[in-house]
C-alpha cells in the first residue's frame, strides 16, 4: 500500500476581529472597568472593540452602562436641587439690573398741522 500523499494545508491569514458598538448604548467607563481592549471609530458615535464581543457579554456591558448613566443622572439631579434650595443668609444677594433708557417726551410736530392747512383742510 502506497504511503498517503502528504497533505497540503494552507493557512489563511488570520484577520483581526473587531466588534464596532454604539457609543449611546455603550460607555468607555464600561469597557475600562470590564478591561477590554477597544479604539475609537472614525466616526466617532461608535468604538471598535478589539475582539469578537458575543450577545450575552453585550447585553452585560449594555446593562453596566445603563447604571452608571442612572446614577450619574441621579447624582446630577441631586445637586440642581441642592443648589436651588441653598441659601447662604450672611451673604448679600445681588441682581443684576438694567437700567432703562429716558425717552425724551414726544412732542407733536407742526409738520403735519401745516400739511393739513397747506392741503386746504382745517387744522384740529
Amino acid at each position: 500500500m502506497p504511503p498517503p500523499p502528504p497533505m497540503v494545508v494552507y493557512e489563511e491569514q488570520a484577520r483581526p476581529t473587531y466588534t464596532r458598538m454604539a457609543r449611546r448604548h455603550l460607555s468607555l467607563e464600561t469597557l475600562r472597568i470590564h478591561n477590554i481592549d477597544f479604539v475609537l471609530d472614525q466616526d466617532p458615535e461608535y468604538v471598535l472593540i478589539k475582539r469578537w464581543v458575543p450577545e450575552p457579554e453585550q447585553d452585560v456591558l449594555w446593562r453596566h452602562t445603563r447604571v452608571i448613566r442612572e446614577q450619574r443622572n441621579s447624582k446630577l439631579v441631586l445637586a440642581i436641587e441642592d443648589k436651588k434650595h441653598h441659601h447662604h443668609h450672611l451673604e448679600p444677594e445681588f441682581e443684576w439690573v438694567r437700567k432703562k433708557e429716558r425717552r425724551k417726551s414726544r412732542s407733536r410736530s407742526p409738520a403735519p398741522a401745516l400739511l393739513t392747512y397747506l392741503a386746504g383742510g382745517r387744522p384740529a
